[in-house]
Parts: structure tokens; C-alpha cells; sequence
């Protein structure tokens, strides 16, 4: 995202630019008092605004019409519509999976650089329990992506096409950042200050099923191309309506960025929740996670409007609808069976088929 406010910063003051003025040159001659002849013609020149009723053709006006159209044009030609996993919300990506990975490979090489030694070795007990966990994230996105058609005692079939990386790879980092990234092509981070605050195991993949749900969702592929179409509209507005440069980018801002923002966060809130029963957590941690969360960063209804996340309350309300959750459960009854255990009533304590009794998700 930051590449592309840099491309748009360079791009828009271009067609912010005011059409040329029309050039007036006045004749007249200067008569001395000597009464001696009128000496050489002197022309000073006046500039003004075109009149609206001037008919003249702008060709600076009209050329960057028709380079917005021309890129809008170009940006749907090279687009190609997909569909979320578990939303069937669909979209125009003009990234290609591979480019998506290429560019997810190189940020997630550049960040461990930057890390250096604050990265656990591979052996470390934290590394090993995130990498457990995120492996049974990971493998419920593979596998709905590769799910067979929907027989009498399988899970719903997968929405959409899930397309991610095989190759995972999870580092943490000595941090007391309370947080976690999945870039794209599955390259993960995870910050120790995560695993203070959330004990349990079903918390922990309650985050990295957020995050990897960004991953299955293809959430920076379609940010860079719904920026693509900021840009153009931006550049159209300023054909026809003189905006400060300062109003139009907080008008960009909050009518445009912050709510795609938002948008994206609950969708992988959703995302993440069924790929967290789905490897065989309990999916009912989940609203409690994210209450937590907002008592951590600070919580208000005001970020509803303003903030590139949603309230917490607000999160923690949608995925405990009751449709939602029914979902997220039936992915949940069949993960844990799949596994020899059953679930009961409260979803805490589960079964094997000898009876002995085992704390789920611990």
C-alpha cells in the first residue's frame, strides 16, 4: 500500500494542474509630450481564465480524460473476477496468484532481515507451538481449497477457489508487540507479546486464522487493484470540480480507504473463524478474543468511522450471529470427529471412542 500512495502522490498533481490561460497581447503607441513622433509599439501581455462560454478545445483537459479511461480500461482487461472462500463475495484482482506470492516473499525476506537476531530459533518451545498451530490453520485452507464434492457425512464444500501457497513458513519474534502478519504465499510472524496475552492454544489460532484469512482471501491483491480505481476516480473528479488537495485526500481517505479497510478486516475475521473450527478448534473463543483485543489497543464505537479496524464490540457481535456461528460449529462437529473425538454440549471437554476424557484445544 505504501508504493501505491507514493505512485498516486506523483500522479494526481499532474492532472490537479489548472488549465492553461488564454494569453491577451494589447497594441498601443506611446506619444511623447514633445510633441516629437510616436515612438516604437510597445505590447504587454495579459493572461486570464477561459471563459465558460469560449468553445476552444482543451487538449490538456480532454488527453487526461482520456488517460483515466484508458487506465480504467486497461485495469479491467487485466482483471478477472474471483470469489472470498466461506463469504461467495466476488471481486475484480488484477494481480496474479504468482505476483501476489512474489510480492508477499519479498516483504516477509525483508522484514526477517530487519529482525535479525530478535527471531526464536526454530527449536525454541514458543517456534515449535506456533508452528503446530499454524500448521492446523494452514491445513484447513489447503484443504478446503482441495475439498472433494460434498458427500452425506463431509463439510459444507468450499466457496470460491483458495488460492495460497503450499510452502508455509512461521518465525516468532521476541517482541511485545501484541500481534501477528500472514503476508501472501503463507509466510507468517507471530510476536511473543501475542503469546503473554493469549494463553491457550484456541486464542492464538483465533489470531493466526485471521490473519492467514487475509492470505485465503486475497485481501492485497484486491487492495492494490481497488487503489488502481481510487486513483482514476480521483483523476476524474479533478477534471470537472477544483478540490484542495487536503479535502480531497481526507475525502479519499474516509469515504473510500478506511471503509474498504474495515471491510477487509471483518471478512477475515470471518474467514479466519471458519478456518479455526475447521482445524479443529472451538469456534466460540473467537468473540472473546477480540473483546480482549480491543481492551488491549483501546476500544470505541468512534472506530467504526475512523480507524482501518472495526470496534472490537462490533467484531465480536458479527461472528457471534447465530448463522455465522452454526457454520463455523458444523466445521468444528465434523473436524473433531474426523479426529476420534466428540465435542460436548459446552464444546470444552471431548471424548475418544474409549471414553477417556481430553480438554480440547489445549
Amino acid at each position: 500500500m505504501n508504493c501505491l500512495r507514493t505512485i498516486s502522490r506523483s500522479v494526481l498533481p499532474l492532472v490537479r494542474k489548472p488549465p492553461p490561460p488564454l494569453r491577451h497581447y494589447h497594441t498601443f503607441l506611446r506619444v511623447p509630450g514633445d510633441g516629437r513622433s510616436p515612438q516604437a509599439v510597445r505590447r504587454y501581455q495579459h493572461t486570464t481564465r477561459r471563459s465558460s462560454k469560449q468553445t476552444r478545445f482543451d487538449w490538456a483537459r480532454h488527453g487526461r480524460l482520456a488517460g483515466a479511461a484508458s487506465l480504467v480500461a486497461g485495469v479491467a482487461l487485466c482483471s478477472r473476477r474471483e470469489a472470498v472462500p466461506y463469504t461467495d463475495r466476488t471481486r475484480l484482482i488484477v494481480l496474479s496468484p504468482k505476483a501476489e506470492r512474489w510480492l508477499g516473499e519479498l516483504v516477509f525476506n525483508d522484514e526477517k532481515q530487519k529482525l535479525g537476531s530478535k527471531v526464536l530459533p526454530p527449536l525454541d518451545p514458543q517456534s515449535v507451538r506456533v508452528r503446530r498451530i499454524a500448521s492446523e490453520i494452514a491445513a484447513a485452507a489447503v484443504r478446503r481449497r482441495d475439498a472433494p464434492p460434498r458427500l452425506m457425512k463431509e463439510p459444507p464444500p468450499p466457496r470460491g477457489v483458495v488460492v495460497i501457497n503450499d510452502d508455509w513458513e512461521v518465525i516468532v519474534v521476541k517482541d511485545n508487540m501484541v500481534n501477528a502478519v500472514c503476508f501472501p504465499g503463507g509466510k507468517i510472524i507471530v510476536y511473543t507479546g501475542l503469546l503473554d496475552k493469549f494463553r491457550e492454544d484456541a486464542e492464538v489460532a483465533t489470531i493466526l486464522g485471521h490473519e492467514v484469512g487475509h492470505a485465503v482471501a486475497r485481501h492485497v491483491a484486491e487492495s492494490l487493484t481497488t487503489h488502481l480505481w481510487h486513483i482514476v476516480l480521483q483523476v476524474v473528479i479533478l477534471q470537472f470540480i477544483h478540490i484542495p488537495d487536503k479535502m480531497l485526500d481526507a475525502m479519499s481517505k474516509y469515504l473510500l480507504e478506511l471503509p474498504f479497510s474495515r471491510r477487509m478486516e471483518m471478512e477475515a475475521d470471518h474467514v479466519g473463524l471458519m478456518l479455526l473450527a475447521a482445524a479443529g478448534y472451538d469456534p466460540r473463543v473467537a468473540p472473546s478474543v477480540y473483546e480482549r483485543l480491543g481492551g488491549n489497543t483501546g476500544d470505541s464505537k468512534l472506530l467504526n468511522y475512523i480507524s482501518t479496524h472495526p470496534s472490537s464490540q462490533k467484531r465480536s457481535q458479527l461472528l457471534s450471529r447465530e448463522h455465522v456461528m452454526n457454520e463455523a460449529l458444523e466445521l468444528y462437529h465434523h473436524a473433531a470427529g474426523a479426529q476420534g473425538f466428540l465435542p460436548d454440549s459446552a464444546g470444552t471437554q471431548v471424548a475418544d471412542s474409549a471414553g477417556t476424557q481430553v480438554e480440547y484445544g489445549k
